[in-house]
């Protein structure tokens, strides 16, 4: 099962996830406004990426998130390890 197909999933870091974040800890604050008009670091990391991963290159997914990236590069016939 994919972790946005459960009932209770809530995008990584959007308000409602720093909502229920709050919610479950108690003390949770998140006094930032981040916005931005321009690509994300996710985004030029992974365009950067983009330039060296090819069908077959082995790629090694650290546990660190959902697994989003590592599906993409899968996707794309990358080897994962």
């Amino acid at each position: 099962m994919r972790p946005e197909d459960h009932p209770e999933w809530l995008a990584p870091h959007s308000q409602s996830w720093y909502e229920r974040l709050a919610r479950v800890t108690g003390q949770y604050q998140y006094p930032w406004q981040s916005e931005s008009d321009g690509p994300t670091a996710d985004e030029l990391f992974m365009s950067l990426l983009s330039e060296w991963i090819v069908s077959g290159t082995r790629v090694l997914d650290a546990g660190c998130g959902h697994g989003d990236e590592a599906e993409y590069w899968a996707s794309l016939g990358a080897v994962a390890d």
